[in-house]
């Protein structure tokens, strides 16, 4: 945009009722579907993640929600990256998919919410993760591994059910410590199990730097093994199925680092459990996006007066985010 006309005339075609972020998104994540479909590697992992935008000192600003601890006011952005594993040099094929969404615009109580109804909470946001997948579409029958990654957020039941009915593959860091059958057949928590495990490899990962620190070796060890996880006892996932998958532990011996993962992609020797460290490692660059989406294009300092206009906004830099990424070196 070259001057103050042009840009006035983008806001006021964001702020047109007509105008959805869906369509507006849509050239975008149509093109990274497709090259994540003709890419040459067989392995596509869609990393997501969600990131709050902060407009708590726009006070005229209708339609947002709470965010943070219920006293800010924004919008939720769920973002989902492409990016194809090369060891040492992720390729970023573009962004399969962004959502924003707003919360009640009612704010919990965390101080007087009891366990149940956090749960509740939690799960009916987190559905989030599948409706992503599901947005993107089933995923190739032949010839390619689509991997949904996630953090603990993604931790949830339906999440890897609706995932593999569409042929996908997750694989999570675990948050809830889950029913299970062990492999000997009896039942045991997914947590203790994991802990009960006795190193089967080490590997060293690389560290990022956080908060001015310099990135850093850390040593690992590894362990693996197959389980079940069982459906919830309670909630609308208590008469589903239980699902086939792995856990890989890894570990510093200070304790000062720990991964438990449960994946469904298949375990069967050290290098395929290494290997989906370095995938889950890979998380690094959905946090990269978006600080270069607060911080390289300032989303929370945009002047646009409606919710849904700032939601249309973040369609503008969904591949200069990516250019940014890019080049960030390592």
């Amino acid at each position: 945009m070259e001057g103050w006309n042009e840009v006035r005339a983008a806001y006021r075609l964001f702020a047109e009722a007509e105008v959805t972020h869906s369509e507006l998104i849509k050239p975008h994540t149509t093109a990274t579907k497709a090259r994540a479909k003709n890419s040459s590697q067989k392995v596509v992992l869609f990393i997501q993640d969600t990131s709050e935008l902060d407009y708590k000192k726009a006070r005229n600003i209708e339609g947002l929600g709470h965010i943070g601890d219920g006293r800010g006011r924004g919008i939720m952005l769920h973002n989902c990256l492409a990016v194809v594993p090369v060891p040492g040099n992720p390729e970023i094929l573009g962004l399969a998919g962004q959502i924003p969404w707003v919360r009640s615009h009612q704010s919990p109580n965390l101080e007087i919410e009891n366990i149940s109804q956090e749960l509740l909470r939690t799960e009916s946001e987190g559905e989030i993760w599948s409706e992503m997948v599901e947005s993107i579409g089933e995923a190739p029958a032949v010839n390619s591994m689509w991997v949904s990654v996630g953090d603990r957020g993604s931790d949830i039941f339906s999440y890897i059910r609706r995932t593999t009915a569409l042929h996908w593959y997750c694989l999570l860091r675990v948050t809830q410590n889950r029913v299970i059958t062990k492999p000997d057949a009896t039942k045991g928590h997914l947590k203790a199990f994991s802990r009960s495990l006795k190193p089967m490899a080490l590997k060293t990962i690389v560290l990022r730097g956080r908060n001015g620190e310099p990135k850093r070796d850390v040593d690992l060890q590894v362990a693996w093994s197959p389980l079940i996880i069982q459906p919830p006892a309670t909630g609308n996932e208590r008469k589903q199925q239980p699902i086939n998958g792995w856990c890989i532990r890894a570990w510093s011996v200070d304790g000062d680092l720990e991964w438990i993962l449960f994946t469904t992609v298949p375990v069967t020797d050290t290098n395929s459990a290494l290997i989906q460290l370095d995938w889950y490692a890979c998380r690094w660059l959905i946090e990269e996006y978006h600080k270069c989406l607060k911080t390289g294009c300032a989303m929370e300092k945009r002047q646009l007066n409606s919710a849904n206009a700032k939601r249309h906004i973040t369609w503008v830099f969904c591949g200069r985010r990516r250019a940014i990424i890019t080049a960030t070196p390592n």
